[in-house]
């Protein structure tokens, strides 16, 4: 997404992206290098924050976490994370007006 013009233009704009993490190996984690970057971007590069986070159980299958997680520390238990991130222009507009 950080190397497409259009895709940072149109995230730039956006007032709530909400993801779906899938961490479990059974579900195509990230990598390492696709989980930090896409953070980075989101949080460092568009100036996004967190509003608001839930774990998902999922399958009893699914309930691992990517190796790089697991030695970070992120138990297992679980397969995913909902995420809604907000933009932090948005609130500092409101803010201003």
């Amino acid at each position: 997404m950080s190397n497409d013009p259009e895709a940072v233009q149109l995230l730039s704009n956006t007032a709530v992206l909400l993801l779906d993490v899938h961490l479990s190996p059974s579900m195509m984690p990230p990598t390492l290098w696709q989980f930090v970057n896409l953070f980075d971007f989101l949080f460092e590069t568009l100036g996004m924050r967190l509003g608001w986070i839930r774990s998902v159980d999922g399958y009893p299958g699914d309930q691992s976490v990517a190796d790089f997680l697991g030695v970070a520390g992120l138990p297992a238990g679980f397969c995913c994370y909902e995420l809604a991130l907000l933009s932090g222009r948005k609130q500092l507009a409101e803010v201003t007006s």
